[in-house]
């Protein structure tokens, strides 16, 4: 049982809601590395330094970007010093931790990367985007291999940017609500259009966003505002008229959606964790370095045994154990489009049903842990295809899950959910591609970035995963999570395979269906991790070999990380953009970012 405690409300950091999983995750595992508690306190500090540390050249980059009548005088030299004592500090105490305990210093800060690393990691065809969110604008950078790094500071405050993409996700809740096509085509010339020209060619886009870039999701913006079906909707977003069957069908596919450029999107966590999925593991994981003897072709969970009616993918979250709580999930909609999805999933990609799937009586928390034990760790693809149960800022014994078949009577060993502490046991080592087909499998409630589940399955050693961002109809996730696997089996790469999965389900908008036309119905899922396919030109160490699970340190919440670093996706974009606007202004030696270590900047 995990306490899943309130996360921090003082902090100014950046990360900090990063920083609060990624100490409750580290906690969470009895296997910790530090025993002495002397090492343990330096730890601590040191996060505690890095954290401040993060926060304070955030505050010095966004006081830098005030105008002469908005910048406070007499802040801005106490930033300048206390940015380089915190740096000092931090670097200091670091130092210290890799003297004492240097296996902790390499599980816990990896190198970071840097902009030209992250671009040798990227094949011709892909173009990676780091973004960052500051009070007056946003920052980003755009890398392709062979090409200089192109850096945009977007004119755009990090305010406007969150009401923004709050009123466009609004419009994503449900098919009755009008689609906003207005802030859908705004928000694509924001954060992407500054960038339109340099991605020409580009077949495949990695985004590493913060955590209010993170909550766009990408697919379902609208490149042109041009033409009769964006005017159209247009007004019936502004007078909030409910959209007809007709409308889905006739207006909806005529615009210019995102997803219809010849353009797959995937979600990183960090730049850094690119190199983590390309790279040889510097180190074997403490589980087994032997290769299976044989692979699996798909594991399907899911159709659990619930009695009640409905036909979304989800619930409340829920207190893990008790009668009361067993009754209230027993009580979940069944969800028949599961069974369905499943079955066909294991056909498309050649397994046997008999043996592949483990619906209904046997979609329970022994069946996993048995298939723990051997199975999980050859599977190429697993699918869990139940309702997801996500927490957020919370307090007491509660914590995100996935729902399987309750049993008859609860026990803490089968309580008729599989928690994050149980995934944190998978071993997952050989898979290519896990889909979480349930609702907000991976999003939050905007506290912690990508979801509690999505992290805890990387911990677990998964590559790819594809989740959801909000509630999802089992109709449609139906669909489309039968043609995705469909066309992967054709072997497209993963993201390849999504986005005509996506234009399936919109196209197939019809009758009682129509709604399938509007992003509620295929916009919700997104890869997070690697997006190309498992044979795509991979180094010769990582083929063929099982993944180290310590190698997924790399990633922004890796296992081993409850302190890692921030990379191109922070804190360098912050340390890059220091000196731009110190120069502006003629203090750019006052802040000794010139000759701060390149480590420094990137932390």
């Amino acid at each position: 049982m995990i306490r899943l405690e309130p996360l921090p409300k003082h902090s100014s950091s950046p990360n900090r809601y990063e920083s609060a999983y990624r100490s409750w995750l580290w906690r969470a595992r009895p296997r910790a590395a530090i025993r002495d508690p002397r090492t343990a306190a330096l730890a601590n500090r040191t996060q505690q330094l890095r954290d401040r540390w993060q926060a304070t050249t955030k505050e010095l980059a966004e006081e830098y970007g005030r105008n002469d009548a908005q910048r406070n005088v007499d802040r801005l030299p106490r930033l300048q010093h206390e940015e380089t004592n915190l740096g000092r500090k931090f670097e200091q105490a670091n130092d210290e931790l890799r003297r004492r305990f240097p296996s902790y210093a390499d599980l816990t800060a990896p190198d970071p990367i840097d902009a030209s690393a992250a671009a040798q990691l990227l094949d011709p065809h892909e173009a990676l985007i780091s973004f960052i969110s500051l009070d007056d604008c946003l920052i980003a950078w755009l890398l392709r291999q062979g090409k200089s790094p192109i850096y945009r500071e977007i004119d755009v405050k990090r305010e406007e940017l969150a009401g923004t993409i709050g009123r466009f996700r609004l419009s994503l809740l449900s098919p009755n609500r009008p689609f906003d096509v207005i802030d859908a085509h705004q928000l694509y010339s924001e954060v992407l259009g500054p960038f339109e020209e340099n991605l020409v060619g580009v077949k495949s886009l990695l985004l590493v966003p913060d955590d209010i870039v993170l909550k766009i999701p990408f697919s379902a913006l609208i490149t042109s505002d041009q033409g009769d079906a964006y005017r159209v909707l247009a007004e019936r977003y502004k007078t909030q008229t409910a959209p007809t069957s007709q409308e889905f069908e006739a207006f909806y596919p005529r615009l210019s959606w995102l997803v219809e450029q010849n353009l797959a999107i995937s979600i990183l966590p960090s730049a850094a964790s690119l190199r983590a999925l390309r790279s040889q593991p510097d180190f074997l994981s403490d589980r087994s370095s032997v290769q299976p003897t044989g692979t699996e072709p798909f594991i399907g969970v899911g159709d659990p045994l619930l009695e009640g009616n409905g036909n979304e993918r989800g619930g409340s979250m829920l207190v893990s154990r008790g009668t009361t709580v067993i009754e209230t999930i027993r009580g979940l909609p069944r969800l028949p489009g599961t069974r369905r999805e499943l079955i066909a999933d294991a056909r498309a990609l050649g397994a046997n049903t008999q043996d592949s799937l483990f619906m209904e009586e046997r979609a329970t928390k022994p069946w996993v842990m048995k298939l723990n034990r051997d199975r999980l760790g050859r599977a190429r693809i697993i699918s869990f295809a139940t309702h997801a149960l996500i927490g957020g800022e919370i307090s007491g014994l509660k914590e995100p899950a996935l729902v399987l078949t309750p049993p008859a009577r609860p026990t803490d060993q089968n309580n008729g959910l599989l928690t994050t502490d149980d995934i944190l046991s998978l071993k997952l080592e050989n898979n290519d591609w896990l889909i979480l087909s349930g609702c907000n499998t991976g999003s939050s409630n905007g506290t912690e970035g990508l979801s509690a589940l999505v992290r805890a399955f990387f911990y677990a050693g998964a590559s790819s995963l594809l989740v959801s961002q909000w509630s999802v109809s089992d109709a449609a996730t139906e669909r489309l999570m039968t043609a995705a696997p469909t066309y992967y089996a054709r072997h497209l790469a993963r993201g390849e395979a999504l986005r005509p999965a996506m234009l399936k389900v919109m196209h197939s908008a019809k009758g009682s269906h129509a709604y399938f036309a509007h992003p509620f119905a295929w916009a919700p899922f997104v890869i997070v991790g690697e997006s190309r396919g498992s044979e795509e030109k991979s180094p010769p160490a990582l083929k063929g070999r099982v993944r180290s699970s310590a190698h997924f340190n790399e990633f922004g919440w890796g296992r081993q990380r409850p302190d890692g670093p921030a990379d191109l996706s922070q804190c360098e974009l912050i340390g890059r953009c220091l000196p731009r606007r110190a120069a502006a202004h003629n203090e750019h030696a006052s802040v000794g970012w010139a000759d701060r270590s390149a480590s420094a900047r990137t932390i």
